[in-house]
């Protein structure tokens, strides 16, 4: 998979050990056209609410049909990855407005009308567990561009040196953050 590697840092800076975790939200896309706005690692799509818990959660998702178009894929189980908990497929909107947990139903699309139509989005829940005072939870996924005939099971390697942290150092040395 050519693509960049995410990695969100949570590190225990208390007196005392903290129950942690973190939900990160897809928002692929707006208004998808066809039936299924995502596909999954085996070749299913994905038309309705769902919900994947621990080991069943997908190798990868790409958003869209894996028809050879330019589709946003989400790799979250291979080498340097971190495998979610739960994976959840829903309305944007619905996932959104929620503040941790949040329920599908497989009798829903990914309707919300008035609000939205068609507006699908993806969410990766790590945890909550607990974090011992001064540990760091470190959570990785790569998102990349799904390329038909790719391997997408397993990104590529990172070297130490090849990262770059948004936020931290010197600015002046002419990336775009």
């Amino acid at each position: 998979v050519d693509g960049v590697r995410v990695t969100l840092s949570i590190r225990n800076v208390s007196e005392e050990s903290l129950e942690v975790g973190a939900r990160y939200i897809f928002d692929t896309n707006l208004g998808e056209d066809g039936s299924n706005h995502f596909s999954l690692s085996n070749g299913e799509g994905v038309s309705r609410e769902l919900t994947m818990r621990g080991s069943s959660t997908s190798n990868y998702w790409a958003s869209g049909p894996q028809d050879g178009s330019p589709t946003l894929l989400i790799t979250a189980n291979g080498a340097g990855t971190t495998r979610p908990d739960r994976v959840v497929f829903a309305n944007w909107k619905r996932l959104n407005d929620v503040s941790w947990t949040y329920e599908t139903s497989s009798n829903r699309n990914f309707n919300l009308p008035p609000f939205s139509i068609g507006d699908s989005a993806a969410s990766h829940y790590y945890g909550p567990g607990l974090l011992a005072r001064g540990a760091t939870l470190s959570i990785q996924f790569v998102v990349g561009q799904y390329q038909a005939g790719g391997d997408h099971r397993t990104p590529p390697a990172i070297a130490p040196n090849d990262t770059d942290e948004i936020g931290a150092g010197d600015h002046s040395h002419g990336h775009d953050h």
